[in-house]
C-alpha cells in the first residue's frame, strides 16, 4: 500500500534516432563562424573608404561647381521661363545672362572677374569643342546680350532667346561627355 503506481514515474526509452554531432564539428570556429564574425568589420571599413572618397571630392569646391553647372543652368533657366510666362521682360533677360555665364563659370572654372567671349572661346578651344558649337553658343551669348541692352521691342525675342540658350547649354553638354 505505501507503493503507489503513478503512470509518469518511470521514463520510456526513445526510439527516435537523436541528432548528435561528431566530437570537434561545433560551430564555434567554423569557417562560417568566422565569417560571420569578420563580415561587419570588412563591411565597416569599406564604408569608411568609401565615406571618405565622398567626403574629399565634395570638399573640392571647383569639382562640385563643375558637376552641378548643368543643374543650376537648368533651375536658372526654369525661372527665366517662369518670368517669361509672366511678361517681365527685363527680369527674364537678366535670369538668362546670369543661367548662361553662370554654367560657363561653373563648368570651365573662370571667375567672374574674368569671364568675357574671349576667355570663354580659349577654354572651349582647349577642351576641343566642334567650333561650329563654339560659334553657335557665342551666337547666343551675343543674342542675348544685344536682347538685353539694346532698346526696341523684347517680348518678341524672348521665345527664341529661351530656346536658343536651352539647347546650346544641352549641345554644350552632350559635346563634353
Amino acid at each position: 500500500e505505501e507503493i503507489k503506481y503513478i503512470g509518469s514515474d518511470i521514463r520510456h526509452i526513445r526510439s527516435a534516432s537523436a541528432s548528435l554531432q561528431p566530437t570537434g564539428k561545433r560551430f564555434y570556429g567554423s569557417t562560417l563562424f568566422w565569417l560571420l564574425y569578420t563580415a561587419p568589420v570588412v563591411v565597416f571599413l569599406v564604408f569608411m573608404v568609401f565615406w571618405r572618397k565622398l567626403a574629399t571630392r565634395r570638399s573640392n569646391h571647383v569639382l562640385m561647381k563643375n558637376l552641378k553647372a548643368t543643374k543650376t543652368a537648368r533651375k536658372r533657366l526654369q525661372f527665366a521661363e517662369k518670368l517669361r510666362n509672366e511678361g517681365k521682360q527685363d527680369e527674364f533677360y537678366v535670369a538668362i545672362s546670369q543661367a548662361i555665364w553662370g554654367y560657363l563659370s561653373d563648368k570651365f572654372t573662370i571667375p567672374l572677374s574674368e569671364l568675357s567671349i574671349e576667355s570663354v572661346k580659349g577654354r572651349l578651344e582647349t577642351r576641343n569643342v566642334d567650333p561650329d558649337l563654339i560659334n553657335e553658343f557665342v551666337i547666343t551669348l551675343n543674342n542675348t546680350e544685344f536682347a538685353r541692352f539694346a532698346p526696341g521691342e523684347k517680348s518678341v525675342n524672348m521665345e527664341r532667346i529661351y530656346t536658343e540658350a536651352l539647347n546650346a547649354i544641352s549641345k554644350m553638354e552632350r559635346s563634353l561627355r
